[in-house]
């Protein structure tokens, strides 16, 4: 019951503290993502779940302050929750969630969440990360929503040298504003989590075109390609290791109202 009185204590916050999302809606600070191990046994009920959830929040009509995301890697979810501040997760955030769903058509489904939620348990990590302002890009015709997949890329920033690639990753942002790179790219400090890690996101339409027509070679110049190669090689040493893997937006349990 912790993992889901986490979750819940989470999506209390933006009751109390999210503003309406327009139709391009402005990112919010911090980003709260909870990966569960969901098993194939599990995968059905914990969907179900997740739907329920929706259907909760449409019914107590608070489905525009709840916005969340799911991304799919294999038996990996991941459950994307933005956040406008830092609130704690105390009880008095949890009892405020409830009591907006009390007397409205979405209580019975938020129950039914939990009790399913419950039932499907699966093994879950926490991670509060920063959305870092001069680590964000995005192409004119670019809106949120418009993704089917995303690429994460992870490095873990040795100790002293945290300036120097937070320098680093700046000048990569300004690379692709140069080379008018077609995907939105969002970088992030984890601050409570695994420490000293940073993650880069590419959301995408697809690897087909994120590996093809749309590949950083393809979209740069042979003259941007150098200077980009060059600099991902002088990070090397900023770094003690590095991580990357693809996700599988899922739009259907996803709530992304005006998106």
């Amino acid at each position: 019951m912790r993992r889901l009185s986490t979750l819940i204590a989470g999506l209390a916050i933006f009751i109390l503290a999210a503003p309406l999302q327009s139709q391009q809606p402005e990112l919010m600070p911090y980003v709260m993502v909870e990966t569960f191990d969901v098993g194939t046994a599990q995968a059905e009920g914990f969907a179900e779940a997740i739907e329920h959830f929706k259907m909760a929040v449409d019914g107590a009509g608070v489905s525009a302050e709840l916005p969340w995301e799911v991304y799919r890697q294999d038996t990996r979810w991941h459950l994307v929750l933005p956040m406008p501040d830092l609130t704690r997760f105390d009880p008095a955030n949890e009892a405020a969630f409830m009591e907006m769903f009390a007397g409205t058509p979405g209580e019975a489904h938020l129950g039914q969440a939990m009790q399913i939620m419950s039932a499907n348990s699966a093994p879950m990590t926490s991670e509060l990360m920063l959305l870092v302002e001069d680590w964000t890009y995005f192409p004119t015709d670019f809106y949120m929503g418009s993704q089917t997949g995303a690429s994460v890329f992870e490095a873990w920033v040795k100790v002293g040298a945290e300036e120097t690639f937070n320098e680093s990753t700046k000048d990569l942002f300004a690379m692709l504003t140069e080379m008018n790179y077609p995907y939105a790219v969002l970088g992030h400090r984890t601050l409570v989590g695994d420490g000293g890690k940073v993650t880069i996101v590419v959301l995408h339409d697809g690897l087909d075109s994120f590996y093809g027509a749309n590949s950083l070679d393809s979209v740069a110049s042979s003259v941007q390609m150098e200077a980009w190669g060059e600099l991902m090689t002088a990070r090397d040493d900023m770094v003690t290791k590095r991580n990357s893997f693809n996700v599988q937006y899922d739009a259907d349990l996803s709530n992304s109202p005006g998106m």
